[in-house]
């Protein structure tokens, strides 16, 4: 901090040569008020735009320019780290996409950890046995897998296993990655169904509701709608509380006003 006599004001140094003109603040332009200023100066400390002049300041003090900074070995070696990434979890998403367009269960119900993916003679799910049947083909997935199984041999070995979480054991093969992709599938398909429907103008609807494995009622909203041909997909599947006329109509209602269609556009229902 800089104090100014001629001004009576408090001056952040790093923010007022380091700051971007949008992000002027009072520490920019001079604080004054003297009321709690400790406190004052521990939130400024705390911002966003004062933590980044405090990078450029670092930058600045180390030399770093741009071409340092895009094209160091450190810089290189973390962009293809992104890139190998990147190539892995292209191969996991369509393999998802396999199997959900085939109708496939994804898990297996024992042998889901990835220290056991090595031990043919046990079931994985198709999930797993899906991508150990492309490793044996593709180098990029052969290499990541490998290392996965190695990591989580050594995890288990020094009993870290026994703690919650994962910690730094990223895989991009577990329930949690697998569940996040599907949901972004379904999001992206919803989108496509909805811009279809509205380009149509006009659409009906069926609904039914049945039990899953958890005893759970799920309401299936199914619209049917025409473009050059007559087409029937499945918009949602959503919990049922009740199976009562009222409840099945809120939770259809809410359904299509999430997807923002106009139920006045709904001309049939069963």
């Amino acid at each position: 901090m800089t104090f100014s006599e001629a001004e009576s004001k408090l001056f952040c140094s790093v923010c007022i040569a380091f700051c971007a003109s949008s992000d002027s603040n009072p520490f920019t332009l001079g604080m004054n008020s003297w009321k709690h200023v400790y406190q004052r100066i521990a939130e400024h400390e705390d911002t966003f735009y004062h933590a980044k002049s405090v990078d450029a300041f670092l930058y600045h003090e180390h030399r770093a320019n741009i071409p340092h900074m895009l094209f160091s070995s450190a810089r290189e070696i973390r962009r293809k780290e992104v890139m190998e990434r990147h190539r892995v979890l292209e191969r996991i998403i369509e393999t998802i996409k396999c199997i959900g367009k085939n109708s496939m269960s994804y898990r297996s119900h024992t042998n889901e950890s990835s220290y056991t993916l090595e031990n043919n003679n046990v079931s994985h799910g198709n999930f797993l046995e899906i991508l150990c049947l492309i490793s044996k083909f593709d180098d990029v997935l052969r290499h990541h897998l490998e290392n996965v199984i190695n990591k989580s041999k050594n995890r288990l070995e020094s009993n870290s296993s026994i703690t919650k979480g994962r910690g730094n054991l990223i895989t991009f093969i577990s329930k949690t990655t697998v569940t996040y992709i599907i949901q972004i599938l379904k999001s992206l398909i919803q989108e496509k169904i909805v811009a279809d429907i509205k380009e149509s103008g006009i659409y009906s609807i069926q609904i039914d509701s049945t039990q899953d494995v958890s005893v759970k009622d799920q309401l299936s909203i199914i619209i049917r709608y025409v473009t050059d041909r007559v087409e029937e997909h499945l918009l949602s599947m959503v919990e049922s509380h009740s199976g009562e006329g009222r409840n099945l109509f809120e939770l259809t209602e809410k359904t299509l006003l999430l997807h923002e269609l106009d139920i006045a556009n709904c001309i049939s229902d069963s």
